[in-house]
């Protein structure tokens, strides 16, 4: 008991002073508008090594993940060395709610900060576009705290357990390590226009903060199990209730008339000669969200968010290319509100249940000009 309550202490102390730290640098970066204008100096979007870090940074991180869950559901691993049992079971926690729950989750719910990108270094303001491609993903999103940055401190963690185990060289060459690297990540993501420096400091704080304080849980064998599977369980649920998310998804239907089984707050329809597809901008909440797509049943399109858990799901808006022949059914939800902008040559008929979009057989070469908004809620022909 007495050796758990050191270990405490020494968490507040190396705990208290970096939040002290982080907020002492915070209030004097923003006192002085120095971020901005760091933000503003650093911008280079076309930077390729920076695109590299955000592609594979995390990478790394993985890596080690995946064997500290090896090292911790083996129990001949397990109790084959008390320090890379405390580093395994110290590492997955903070992981999920340090660097998980806390940075990619909760500060992103409350704190409504926008990127640089979008909110200082762009010569006009920018709104996240129907396809988000290449370096316009960078705009959409909240920049508080980078998620990025904070799996990058990651690697920092395994100093509390070798700090504690009096492996201090070791603890000290982790520590070092970690930190370069997350500056170097950071700096990655300020070059892209993605988050600002106090973003960066922040989710390192955040993370390390998690580490120090749920290091002590694990000094006694026999207490990581007990502790890790509740503490995996209650952030994981949390990160998926509170996984506010944004993504857009597309298909190219096999069939040249189908229908939705959804409707979406915006369409933008237009004739092509080329290619006919279906895009749209998802909200929600839930994970993981890669498995929420568009999904294909003879005539129908619908969402699909299986497997996974997910809340909340709905389309804000749609980009729809038809070619010549072809036809869309949008289901019309009465007290809903829409708003489809038509393309040349597009035309829309109106029934009690459906808007059916289609492209006039009748016209020549086709073009891609928009004539402007149609009140869907007209029913006159």
């Amino acid at each position: 008991m007495a050796q758990n309550h050191n270990d405490f202490k020494s968490a507040l102390r190396f705990t208290l002073p970096l939040i002290l730290l982080s907020l002492v640098i915070s209030v004097a970066a923003w006192q002085t508008g120095y971020e901005n204008k760091l933000a503003e100096a650093l911008y280079s979007p076309d930077d390729s090594f920076s695109w590299m870090l955000r592609e594979y940074s995390t990478w790394p991180v993985f890596f080690i993940t995946l064997m500290a869950l090896i090292y911790s559901i083996v129990p001949k691993l397990r109790n084959k060395s008390e320090t890379l049992r405390t580093m395994s079971a110290t590492w997955i926690v903070t992981l999920a709610i340090g660097a998980g729950l806390i940075c990619s989750v909760m500060t992103k719910e409350f704190v409504e900060r926008p990127r640089p990108k979008a909110s200082i270094v762009a010569e006009t303001p920018i709104e996240p576009a129907i396809a988000l491609k290449g370096n316009e993903a960078e705009i959409s999103g909240k920049a508080f705290v980078s998620g990025h940055a904070a799996t990058a401190a990651m690697l920092a963690v395994p100093f509390f357990a070798l700090w504690t185990h009096r492996r201090r060289r070791q603890a000290l060459i982790v520590l070092a390590a970690g930190t370069a690297y997350t500056g170097l990540v950071a700096y990655s993501r300020m070059t892209l226009g993605a988050h600002f420096l106090t973003d960066n400091i922040w989710a390192f704080t955040f993370v390390m903060a998690t580490a120090a304080l749920v290091a002590p849980f694990f000094q006694k064998k026999g207490l990581s199990n007990k502790i890790l599977l509740p503490a995996l369980a209650i952030a994981g649920l949390c990160m998926v209730l509170f996984n506010d998310f944004t993504t857009q998804i597309s298909i190219s239907p096999k069939v040249e008339r189908y229908d939705l089984t959804f409707t979406c707050k915006e369409f933008n329809i237009l004739a092509d000669e080329e290619e006919s597809y279906f895009q749209a901008n998802i909200t929600g909440s839930g994970a993981p969200i890669r498995n929420v797509k568009l999904v294909e049943d003879i005539f129908d399109v619908s969402i699909s968010t299986m497997p996974g858990l997910f809340r909340n799901i709905s389309c804000d808006s749609a980009d729809v290319r038809l070619k010549r022949g072809e036809r869309i059914r949008i289901p019309r939800i009465e007290g809903s509100e829409m708003k489809v902008t038509l393309g040349r040559y597009t035309q829309i008929d109106r029934n009690q249940h459906w808007l059916i979009f289609y492209v006039d057989p009748s016209v020549g070469e086709i073009d891609h000009t928009p004539i402007g908004y149609v009140p869907p809620s007209d029913d006159s022909e």
